[in-house]
């Protein structure tokens, strides 16, 4: 501010030398302005070389953020700050503002923490039938239910996850009548593995562990 003020304040002065020395008002006005163009430009060369802290360009994404990341080199997300989500053990010294963030929630021991161990599992938001923040929920499905009715030799009922195979009589006391074998089968209904699953594909999960603004940015 006070820099401007001696800008103006020269420039007034040079308009009233201009006015005491020259007759024509016309000649007095071109020289204000170039008098003026030259300051301005002077003041925005000056602005252009001026060393602004890099804390006003840092935007950093929060400590305790966790990405998904789709390749298989790590090195990018390493050195922005991130460690994998492999249930590792941390130093609370060496990363203070994590272990603010995540706490002991996920394990620790001794004067460790440890982040959350994601391989092989999904992520699901807090509320609703999930469990508490930090604890792993087991796998579940929903109930998958059927049946079946035998009226008689030959009317047999079955419906959802039953399938019924009749067969007669082995012919020792001739036609006995029908066995009805009945059976248990949920991929009649739904896709089945060896495991409960959306669609999906794999990535590698990622926690923001530092900060770097705080490490490269200047204090205000």
């Amino acid at each position: 501010m006070k820099k401007t003020i001696s800008v103006m304040n020269a420039l007034f002065l040079l308009v009233s030398l201009s006015i005491n020395v020259m007759a024509d008002p016309n000649e007095v006005e071109c020289y204000i302005k170039r008098q003026v163009a030259k300051q301005v430009a002077k003041q925005i060369e000056e602005i252009k070389n001026q060393r602004i802290p890099s804390r006003c360009f840092c935007f950093d994404s929060p400590v305790g953020e966790i990405i998904a990341f789709a390749g298989i080199n790590g090195t990018q997300v390493d050195s922005a700050g991130y460690i994998p989500c492999d249930g590792r053990e941390l130093s609370t010294l060496e990363y203070p503002d994590l272990f603010q963030a995540i706490g002991t929630i996920y394990g620790a021991s001794g004067t460790n923490f440890k982040v959350p161990n994601l391989r092989g599992v999904f992520l699901r938001g807090t509320g609703g039938n999930a469990a508490p923040l930090g604890q792993k929920q087991g796998d579940a499905i929903r109930n998958i239910v059927g049946g079946w009715t035998s009226y008689h030799e030959e009317a047999t009922d079955a419906y959802g996850a039953f399938k019924v195979k009749r067969s007669w009589g082995n012919g020792v006391c001739g036609n006995c009548g029908s066995n009805d074998d009945v059976a248990f089968d949920a991929s009649g209904v739904v896709p089945t593995a060896n495991e409960n699953r959306p669609l999906n594909y794999a990535v590698n999960y990622y926690i923001k562990a530092t900060d770097r603004c705080k490490n490269i940015c200047q204090n205000d």
